[in-house]
């Protein structure tokens, strides 16, 4: 349990990297715990699909995008390409808690300049910053409890340290495109399988550009969909890859979902990891011989006490 509420229900979440980095974006309880501006598959150019609550509860199936800004004192600005992802070239990356005790480090011989930015209030929807730092180039900086690390890369990297100083005071501003309101929690999926009462795989057996492996095989599955109405929250697994559970195709898990009331609807990460816990117990049998896998996040459904 969570202080002041009670865990009533929660399942995996996003896909997640060999190295344990989560596929796409993430946002919980408002705050950024990864995003990126392009593709979240740098491999197949594709910006997949991600499951929405804004603040006001309503719940939302699209394609997110970070849009973010750094704003200096002469009102020039930079576009923001990552928070806690890996680094391109000559870009700008924002570390925070999420990220772990440190930044990950010089890349491929790049330069690399990395400062703190500490938080000095708001204006409406921008965050202002004091940068409380020298630019420091050895990579591997120490993350604050609070604020960023502002890391620039190669050309971007030789611009700001030439116009930002230490107790320069910065503007970010923070947003997802497309800008659907004040997102509280987003997690990531893939695909997106059903679309306003549509079953998409059935029209297609390689969305996202996915091998029929993926698509038309049956595997153990993990989903989340919504009413048409948008008050009833749908979370799904499916069991598979045992003898008394075979799991299923994409096609057949979106038209569960739908048979039971879903008119938006995303498929989550499956397999071996897909596990639902109600009420502190796992109630499906996640198909791992050693039983719950560790994974990159999930959903939790919370009541407050």
């Amino acid at each position: 349990n969570i202080e002041g509420f009670n865990v009533i229900a929660a399942i995996n979440a996003d896909f997640w990297e060999p190295d344990g980095e989560i596929v796409n974006n993430m946002i919980s309880k408002g705050s950024f715990v990864k995003a990126i501006s392009g593709f979240t598959d740098i491999r197949s150019n594709h910006i997949f699909s991600q499951f929405a609550l804004t603040k006001n509860n309503k719940p939302l199936i699209d394609k997110f995008s970070l849009n973010g800004k750094l704003i200096l004192r002469n009102k020039t600005f930079y576009k923001i390409d990552r928070i806690n992802s890996k680094t391109d070239s000559s870009s700008i990356t924002l570390y925070n808690h999420y990220e772990g005790n440190e930044t990950p480090g010089k890349h491929n011989g790049w330069n690399l300049s990395e400062t703190y930015l500490q938080p000095a209030g708001s204006l409406g929807d921008t965050l202002l910053f004091v940068v409380s730092g020298k630019w420091d180039n050895r990579g591997k900086t120490d993350i604050p409890p609070s604020g960023y690390v502002l890391s620039a890369s190669n050309n971007i990297a030789n611009k700001l340290e030439q116009e930002i100083s230490e107790n320069d005071t910065v503007m970010i501003l923070l947003g997802m495109n497309p800008n659907l309101g004040k997102i509280y929690t987003l997690t990531g999926g893939l695909p997106r399988i059903v679309e306003n009462g549509k079953n998409l795989p059935e029209g297609s057996d390689t969305l996202n550009g996915l091998k029929k492996s993926f698509t038309v095989t049956q595997h153990p599955r993990t989903g989340i969909g919504f009413s048409k109405d948008s008050t009833y929250l749908y979370i799904f697994t499916v069991d598979g890859r045992q003898e008394s559970s075979s799991g299923m195709s994409l096609k057949e898990f979106a038209a569960l979902m739908i048979s039971h009331g879903v008119y938006q609807g995303l498929n989550l990460d499956g397999g071996g990891s897909t596990t639902m816990v109600i009420h502190g117990k796992v109630v499906n049998h996640p198909s791992d011989r050693t039983g719950e896998r560790p994974v990159g996040s999930c959903l939790v459904i919370l009541k407050k006490n």
